[in-house]
């Protein structure tokens, strides 16, 4: 009975969706919000970023100042508990509610921005292509020119996500734990700070070694894949007419495994080195574990307070254990943004006007 009645209600949403949308896009102004802008392929990628440099501002003080909260949520309501006060309790929601619009308004300036540099990027990348002198496009492949567009487009979107709402909320919410453990514990601290130090080197050298050596391998394999497979869509009529079906399948499927293997030993070398990460994070839980015990049976601080801090601590470990893999996205979207420019910059030159403004 719940459930159809919970059923009955999404329907009756899914038939107005498109009033819901047309309202949202008339009160939102995201349209108007979105603006293109020329990009400069000689400069550095990472230039298009300054376009939108108040909304990437907002929201990197909006997303850092919210992971430290985050971080501490668990040791600050062991301490609400603890204290048994119910203004602290009070103080903390408000808080929470103040962080949580601040959080919508940072989001909302930041997709507008990040919208506009996609699709600057977009149309640039394209409209170079359209203007250079035809000559350079025939020993060139179709396929491979939208293939590095779109990843580079995508690998963006991922780049920056994974930096914003994974690297720099965990970096921050970690350094914000060690932070407190300090505040209760020399020893603590000190502990914090070499296994962070010894899990984020590791992490991030093995990593970007691991991208390093592979990506290049899955970019030039992904891409020969996708151009075959886009080259039988659009030759399909000349495949068809010198029966060279059979030939083209078996060259697509020869480009597809390769493109698989190259993915399939990345993932491969990327969990042993997760193997070997774990290992310091338990054995960093397992020291701080037994300090923590020793300072209750003391009587340094209660139990409740120690307990308050041993989770924060497995909280904060646990998103570390993240960053080995945000790290690697990360690495592989700067290397396809790297890739675009220089092929750009490789491609060819415009010698005579094609555009009005020209």
């Amino acid at each position: 009975m719940i459930f159809s009645n919970f059923m009955g209600i999404i329907n009756k949403i899914l038939n107005k969706k498109d009033t819901i949308y047309k309202f949202l896009q008339e009160k939102s102004g995201i349209r108007n919000r979105i603006k293109f802008f020329e990009i400069d392929f000689k400069k550095p990628w990472w230039k298009i970023f300054l376009k939108q440099r108040f909304a990437f501002a907002l929201v990197l003080v909006s997303e850092s100042v919210q992971s430290i909260f985050d971080s501490l949520t668990l040791l600050i309501l062991g301490l609400v508990v603890s204290q048994q006060n119910y203004i602290y309790l009070i103080i903390y929601t408000t808080i929470y509610l103040f962080l949580e619009i601040l959080n919508r308004v940072s989001l909302y300036t930041y997709q507008n921005a990040f919208s506009s540099i996609q699709g600057s990027l977009n149309q640039q990348g394209f409209r170079f292509f359209l203007t250079v002198d035809p000559i350079h496009h025939s020993t060139k492949s179709t396929g491979v020119i939208q293939s590095k567009i779109n990843s580079a487009g995508s690998q963006l979107t991922g780049m920056l996500d994974v930096f914003l709402f994974d690297i720099l909320p965990i970096s921050i919410g970690y350094f914000s734990i060690v932070v407190t453990l300090f505040s209760f514990s020399r020893l603590l601290g000190l502990v914090g700070v070499v296994f962070f130090i010894l899990i984020t080197m590791v992490s991030f050298v093995g990593n970007v070694t691991v991208s390093k050596v592979f990506t290049s391998f899955w970019i030039k394999k992904r891409e020969r894949w996708n151009a075959i497979a886009i080259e039988n869509l659009y030759q399909n009529n000349l495949i068809r007419s010198t029966f060279s079906t059979d030939k083209q399948t078996r060259k697509l499927e020869t480009a597809t495994k390769d493109g698989l293997e190259a993915r399939t030993i990345a993932h491969f070398s990327r969990s042993l080195l997760i193997f070997c990460i774990r290992l310091l994070i338990i054995s960093s839980i397992v020291i701080i574990s037994a300090i923590i015990i020793n300072m209750t049976q003391s009587g340094s601080i209660e139990v409740v307070t120690g307990t308050a801090l041993l989770l924060t601590f497995v909280r904060g470990s646990g998103q570390i254990m993240r960053i080995g893999r945000v790290v690697t996205r990360f690495t592989e979207g700067v290397e396809n943004m790297n890739d675009l420019w220089k092929f750009i910059n490789n491609f060819g030159q415009q010698t005579f006007p094609v555009l009005d403004k020209d």
